[in-house]
């Protein structure tokens, strides 16, 4: 083999081979506070952060933060605590484009960052925190997910 060959082929397996799974991202604050990521700028738009609490997404409740244009105060959220982030746009025939964010809060120093982990849907990021609250692994490590996976 060539060395052309030996790179596409280390490239190739490094595209195929899984990620692994990251225990979240860091968000930068500043004194406590962010933009809105899902902030819409137009004047039908509907904004909000707040966060998550209940025993499902069925029966969640909300707790508005403070805002101030697309800024929001965060100084108040803690660790395993679910935050949502929206914005929705209303359209003049009266259609709502949603875009809600959520995120499972790991640790937060309260003025400077905060360690998140991203979720689809409100009912997985209130799961993530009941199992954080249970002490178990939030993000599965990749060889239990692997053993989990039947063999055919």
């Amino acid at each position: 083999m060539s060395d052309v060959d030996d790179k596409q082929a280390a490239s190739s397996a490094a595209e195929t081979a899984p990620e692994a799974p990251t225990l979240g991202e860091v968000l930068p604050l500043d004194g406590g506070a962010m933009e809105n990521p899902a902030f819409v700028r137009h004047k039908r738009g509907r904004n909000w952060c707040a966060i998550l609490s209940g025993p499902n997404a069925a029966r969640m409740e909300r707790t508005f933060l403070h805002t101030r244009g697309a800024t929001v105060d965060l100084s108040d959220v803690r660790p395993g605590q679910v935050i949502e982030f929206g914005g929705d746009y209303v359209t003049s025939g009266g259609n709502r484009h949603y875009d809600r964010r959520y995120f499972l809060v790991l640790a937060t120093d309260g003025a400077d960052e905060m360690t998140v982990e991203r979720h689809d849907t409100a009912a997985q990021a209130l799961r993530a925190a009941r199992e954080l609250a249970k002490g178990l692994p939030v993000i599965p490590p990749a060889a239990t997910a692997a053993a989990a996976a039947p063999v055919l």
